[in-house]
């Protein structure tokens, strides 16, 4: 496995290369975040551990641009100055963790093999999305209700009727969508008799239609 150090203090990397080479990792080490986007094209990184203050840019901007490039690239955060603030743009930008310097080297070593399981189960999990649900979230209709009942975590079958400005004669068709969705694992429908989003279903739009949508 990869990491990609981007940290300004010479001898927290120096101590970083020494530990991770020696735990089994292959470790390439930049000082500024310029060096830094330059050398993830090229090393393709599993795992990037970032300082926050650098000399050229906020690590905040190097993290947005990480997520931009290489998107596979999980990011832990490594900071002496990550305030609550800054913690949470980094979680919401895409960071998979992060460490408050100074930290000791099991609990650094720890917090990357737990990135790189849980970078491995999100793998899987893409991987297991198939031809079935993508088929069933094709149907523009389809989108407008998961999207609907993201928002709303539970409808009733009258209120999609209203929310979708459907007419009282496509109550049959939204009845066949749903059918779809449910057979599909993303809309299932509580014992009350509304409708709501699987736990699968609810990973499915935010990855699939969410994210499409930011990115347009």
């Amino acid at each position: 496995m990869k990491i990609l150090i981007i940290d300004d203090d010479a001898d927290i990397v120096e101590r970083l290369q020494r530990v991770l080479t020696h735990r089994g990792f292959e470790v390439v080490a930049a000082h500024t975040g310029a060096e830094g986007l330059a050398k993830l094209l090229k090393a393709e990184p599993q795992v990037v551990l970032l300082d926050l203050l650098l000399p050229d840019m906020h690590g905040l901007e190097v993290l947005k641009e990480i997520k931009r490039l290489s998107p596979e690239s999980s990011v832990i955060i490594i900071s002496a100055f990550a305030g609550v603030g800054d913690a949470v743009k980094a979680v919401k930008q895409g960071a998979s963790n992060i460490l408050v310097k100074p930290f000791h080297t099991e609990e650094l070593v720890t917090t990357i093999r737990k990135t790189l399981e849980e970078a491995k189960l999100e793998h899987r999990f893409e991987a297991a999305v198939d031809s079935e649900i993508i088929k069933a979230l094709s149907n523009p209709v389809r989108r407008e209700v998961v999207l609907r009942l993201y928002s709303t975590e539970t409808c009733r079958f009258s209120s999609l009727v209203k929310s979708l400005n459907l007419n009282i004669e496509d109550a049959p068709k939204l009845s066949y969508h749903l059918r779809v969705l449910k057979k599909a694992g993303i809309v299932a429908k509580t014992g009350m008799g509304d409708y709501c989003l699987t736990p699968q279903g609810r990973k499915i739009v935010k990855k699939l239609i969410l994210n499409s949508e930011a990115e347009q």
